[in-house]
């Protein structure tokens, strides 16, 4: 039986094959560098009693929070996110980069008081929350139905401890 060749995947013309995984000296091997995936950050909040502590002051409230679109889930970071055809990580979504009716930079998401905010970042085709059009930031608790342009849907969507969204 044949043993496994490793190529590397920086530069698998020019560099030596090896039978091991980073047999590449000049270029590392990305597998061999990869964190454990431990699901979405998800701060533990100060008084049980309280489902919205806030204990680092950041805003983010003690639950994790992703947007669904389609079969992607994609969890909200502490810092926000854009959405939008050429925003990361929505531009990686597959199918997303070729909705016309999204803005390149559409919307934005961030934390106030441990409430996620939307706000349209004067896109063409607008940004609506539970079907009304907004014109200022408006909150979107997990369960809110967003749709930009005519008819992208996206789903906020509460996290269990697991990543999954809450049914």
């Amino acid at each position: 039986m044949a043993g496994l060749t490793y190529r590397c995947p920086e530069d698998p013309e020019n560099c030596p094959a090896g039978d091991e995984p980073g047999s590449c000296e000049e270029h590392f091997a990305p597998w061999e560098h990869m964190p454990e995936y431990a699901g979405p950050a998800v701060p533990e909040p100060e008084d049980p009693g309280v489902p919205d502590a806030d204990p680092a002051g950041s805003g983010t409230p003690a639950t994790g929070v992703a947007l669904l679109f389609e079969d992607t889930i994609l969890p909200v970071p502490p810092e926000g996110m854009r959405i939008g055809r050429t925003c990361p990580p929505w531009k990686t979504v597959p199918g997303f980069a070729d909705l016309h009716q999204v803005s390149r930079e559409h919307a934005e998401l961030y934390w106030r008081d441990g409430t996620l905010m939307i706000n349209d970042l004067g896109s063409t085709n607008g940004t609506h929350v539970a079907g009304v059009e907004i014109g200022e930031p408006a909150p979107i608790p997990p369960g809110t139905l967003l749709r930009l342009g005519n008819d992208v849907h996206l789903t906020v969507a509460e996290l269990d401890e697991f990543g999954f969204p809450r049914t």
